[in-house]
């Protein structure tokens, strides 16, 4: 029986080597938290699993995650030198000094249509919905 921490691990897994192979994308996935949290959001939510969509913010910075099921699930946090290719924490385990897995403050986003309308505003190199017709 496949675990919720399974099901994360395998979709945050499948996304983040789909963006790889995007020409667009660097070999840390800088700039694609967006991108990248915007296609497991949609993949989670297709299983039924309730994702929260989460931009955390330091200033003029922000980094997107996944939420869901007391987990954090990050597939681009390799920007940050996080050794590990994908991660899925629970909340508890989260180092609360670390600004880009902030929840506490972050803004949250509960449907796709909360975060188009949020991400509209970003740079459009960094918005999800040029890369989603062609997602795996």
């Amino acid at each position: 029986m496949e675990t919720i921490f399974h099901t994360l691990v395998e979709e945050a897994t499948e996304v983040r080597y789909w963006a790889l192979r995007k020409p667009e994308s660097s070999a840390d996935l800088s700039c694609w938290c967006a991108i990248c949290s915007y296609e497991i959001f949609l993949r989670l939510e297709k299983k039924k699993l309730d994702p929260i969509f989460v931009v955390a913010r330091d200033g003029w910075y922000g980094h997107c995650f996944i939420i869901c099921k007391e987990h954090i699930v990050d597939c681009t946090a390799t920007q940050f030198g996080i050794s590990e290719a994908v991660v899925v924490k629970k909340l508890e385990e989260v180092d609360e000094k670390i600004w880009w897995w902030d929840y506490r403050y972050a803004e949250k986003f509960y449907t796709s249509k909360e975060i188009r309308n949020h991400l509209n505003r970003w740079e459009d190199s960094q918005k999800p919905f040029q890369f989603r017709k062609k997602a795996a």
